[in-house]
């Protein structure tokens, strides 16, 4: 079994991609919830609440990962 989320329905253009900004600083989810409340509050706000912590690691560790990186360093 693959766990593919909401890849399909990106593809087949059923569901509209966040902004660009949004995706970079880590807030696809946030655009998806609000295009989608009915489906996914409850699934990200009251049976997954360990999504919000986690969240919040993954969006403060991508922020002190480029501010620890030198200028014109390579990953």
């Amino acid at each position: 079994m693959l766990g593919v989320g909401a890849t399909l329905d990106f593809l087949a253009g059923h569901v509209r991609r966040a902004p660009p900004w949004m995706s970079r600083w880590g807030f696809e989810w946030l655009y998806r919830l609000s295009q989608d409340p009915k489906r996914l509050a409850k699934r990200y706000l009251v049976r997954d609440l360990a999504f919000i912590p986690i969240a919040l690691r993954t969006w403060r560790g991508r922020h002190t990962d480029r501010r620890s990186s030198s200028v014109g360093e390579r990953p």
